[in-house]
């Protein structure tokens, strides 16, 4: 027995979907009328828990709840006693991930080769009704995978779901862009897309064969290429995404000047350095290439772009490692939990403004920040 549904430490806040958290053994504080319960106790009073499995109630016992805060999104399974929180109540921001599956096996990807060969989408009625308890002033909401437009219709039911739950979320939505060269598909997308849709697509070379190089898929260049001009076509917001490795780093210049020529109406162009997990971790000697290396490149390339009237940003590179004329387009990027600081970051007076290290990153390359004093 599995339930999703919205957590309250409130027992007079008997809402649908609600599931009552009981502390400690505080079994008076027990209501009846909610879809479920969590309970920390260990040992629940016998007619307690007979009356629950008589109504054929969804309730855990002996849980530690001492991250769980009410408006948390959970699943309740009631058969192995187990809890899972799926989206925090408090986060303005939410990632809805749809799928493993990708139709291209990026060799810096930080998911690695095993996640592919195991198909898992996910439980689409279960993510609906996950994304109908989400908070509706959430501001940001990013739809990922693998590959989210494999899941066909599936994905236009939980695009839907979203432009009925939001009030003014802005969406991005991260795909390696294939699926749009297709201009049925196009224009299917498009009827069930969010109004605030921003569409994430990498482009990684301005030459089809480092492009599929890259993405280990032949045919991956021409139809990404393809499928960002059908979104322009149709005045759709796409963002240009290009992740710097050892491949690529050579040629960002030449890749602004594409841009610049084949997309200028873009609504925005990202450089992103990698995160070593996963595919990136295991070819780390084919991919890595250290900041230094390509930074005169990477500055190069931001002035073509903004010199045209592109806006450009980069990513997820510390700030000591970029010219100080570039710090207003360098983004902190990386997620809170995966960010990583050195000692020798300690003294450092833009360390606030920096977005530091990914974790796996600076453990794998035992990289160190410059500081800046």
């Amino acid at each position: 027995m599995e339930l999703i549904g919205k957590i309250t430490y409130d027992n007079t806040n008997l809402k649908e979907n609600s599931i009552l958290v009981i502390k400690d053994n505080d079994y008076e504080a027990f209501k009846e009328g909610f879809l479920g319960y969590i309970f920390e106790g260990k040992l629940l009073p016998e007619k307690l828990k007979s009356y629950l499995e008589k109504k054929k109630i969804y309730f855990i016992f002996g849980i530690n709840i001492n991250r769980l805060e009410s408006g948390d999104i959970v699943n309740l399974n009631s058969d192995k006693n187990s809890l899972k929180v799926l989206y925090k109540g408090n986060s303005t921001e939410q990632i809805i991930l749809t799928t493993n599956q990708c139709n291209n096996n990026c060799i810096m990807c930080p998911d690695a080769d095993g996640i592919r060969k195991t198909r898992h989408n996910a439980d689409i009625d279960a993510l609906i009704a996950a994304i109908k308890l989400m908070d509706s002033s959430t501001k940001f909401i990013c739809i990922t995978g693998g590959e989210p437009t494999l899941l066909k219709q599936d994905l236009f039911d939980i695009l839907d779901t979203c432009t009925n739950s939001f009030n003014n979320a802005e969406f991005i939505m991260l795909t390696n862009g294939r699926t749009f060269h297709y201009e049925n598909y196009t224009r299917e997308f498009i009827k069930h897309s969010p109004n605030n849709m921003i569409i994430g697509i990498p482009l990684h070379s301005h030459r089809k064969e480092i492009h599929d190089d890259i993405t280990r898929a032949n045919g991956s260049y021409v139809q990404t290429v393809s499928g960002m001009k059908n979104l322009l076509k149709h005045k759709q917001l796409v963002e240009i995404r290009v992740v710097i490795n050892k491949l690529n780093y050579l040629d960002l210049v030449n890749i602004a000047e594409m841009i610049s020529t084949e997309f200028p109406n873009c609504h925005r162009v990202n450089f992103m350095a990698m995160e070593i997990l996963g595919n990136a971790y295991m070819n780390l000697d084919e991919v890595w290439v250290d900041f230094e290396d390509f930074k005169e490149q990477l500055e190069k390339a931001c002035m073509i772009l903004l010199s045209k009237g592109i806006r450009s940003y980069i990513y997820n590179i510390p700030l000591c490692y970029i010219d100080k004329k570039f710090w207003s387009i360098s983004k902190r990027s990386i997620t809170e939990y995966k960010v990583r600081y050195g000692e020798e970051c300690e003294g450092c007076k833009v360390k606030e403004k920096c977005g530091g290290f990914f974790f796996s990153t600076k453990k794998f390359k035992k990289l160190k920040g410059i500081g800046i004093v």
